[in-house]
């Protein structure tokens, strides 16, 4: 499945990706979250899906079986991207103020967050 985040209409898209260019509708399924949904990362398991929301500044986990947000986690900035740790333990939101925060996956918590000075709008943040 392929997962698209819907800012304007504050959903995700479910796409079955065997459908795209066939005159069947891709889109399966459609998950409402959190304000302006910016970003999206899906658990190693496939479980759940991390949407980063703009409009309130917010982390949400999303049971990809139900459609329910199960959990939220309040950002301390406007967020503008995240990764999701190879481990799946942590994922790191960066955004303005600049700042890049690490959340813990486990307790839904943020574990500490750094200010970029020589950044002034970071738009991306990955892994390597």
């Amino acid at each position: 499945r392929v997962y698209v985040a819907n800012t304007y209409s504050s959903t995700v898209s479910v796409v079955d990706p065997t459908r795209i260019g066939t005159p069947n509708n891709p889109v399966i399924g459609t998950i409402t979250v959190p304000d302006s949904p910016i970003a999206l990362a899906i658990s190693a398991n496939g479980l759940n899906a991390w949407v980063l929301s703009s409009a309130m500044p917010m982390l949400s986990r999303v049971n990809l079986e139900t459609g329910a947000v199960d959990l939220r986690v309040p950002l301390p900035f406007q967020p503008a991207a995240m990764t999701l740790a190879p481990d799946n333990t942590r994922i790191y939101v960066s955004g303005y103020g600049p700042s890049v925060a690490a959340v813990d996956l486990r307790e839904g918590r943020i574990l500490s967050s750094v200010n970029l000075p020589a950044c002034n709008s970071p738009r991306c943040v990955a892994m390597g």
